[in-house]
């Protein structure tokens, strides 16, 4: 992983942010400019990932989030086993929706899960594999709540406190950690914010050298 070519860069925010749409816009403006491109989700992107997301998002299931947890960081561990690393050499760039933030915002912030035990799980999951940047779609819950989808899954039927607690946990994340970080507002027109994040990765490649 010291070695790595790819920059790999990871999207997060809450649900009903835009954050899977303007991933793979953003997969598809690298493209575009040449670079090679994976574009992966969590969880999901393997076999076992996306049954594994398939269990975690049913509503009919009720999953503490201890467990959430160890299901979260096995179909991460996967990822990054059977596609991510063995993929670094290959790509300029590896988009990831979502990432080992999504797990201490849902599972530590929102869910209760002590952060630093949250922390250091997923530390040794992912090890060296840590994001170049990561893009927040940010955007009020009151607003995420106009945006959900008509039958929501288990994630989105979750109370209104656990949504607000998502928020804060991405933006104290982002306070943070600004240098990695960078927080859109997703309020804003869906082409505002695609420029917005065109901007970022421009930035992020300049800054690596690409």
């Amino acid at each position: 992983m010291d070695k790595r070519k790819a920059l790999f860069i990871t999207f997060e925010g809450i649900e009903g942010s835009g954050k899977s749409t303007h991933a793979a816009r953003a997969a598809e403006f690298l493209r575009s400019l040449g670079l090679r491109v994976l574009h992966v989700r969590e969880p999901g992107s393997t076999k076992l990932g996306e049954q594994l997301r398939a269990i975690l998002l049913r509503a009919a299931y009720d999953i503490p989030p201890l467990v959430e947890l160890f299901l979260y960081e096995a179909a991460r561990a996967q990822l990054l086993h059977e596609v991510i690393i063995p993929q670094y050499s290959r790509y300029d760039c590896i988009i990831c929706d979502r990432f080992q933030d999504a797990t201490l915002v849902y599972q530590g912030y929102a869910g209760g899960v002590a952060l630093d035990f949250v922390k250091k799980t997923g530390d040794f999951v992912i090890r060296a594999a840590r994001p170049d940047m990561t893009i927040v779609l940010d955007i009020p819950v009151s607003a995420s709540m106009r945006r959900m989808k008509k039958n929501p899954d288990r994630i989105e039927q979750k109370k209104l406190a656990f949504h607000n607690a998502l928020r804060y946990g991405y933006l104290t994340i982002a306070r943070k950690e600004q240098e990695r970080v960078k927080v859109v507002d997703s309020r804003a027109s869906h082409a505002r914010v695609a420029a917005h994040v065109r901007a970022l990765l421009i930035d992020c490649l300049i800054r690596h050298g690409r």
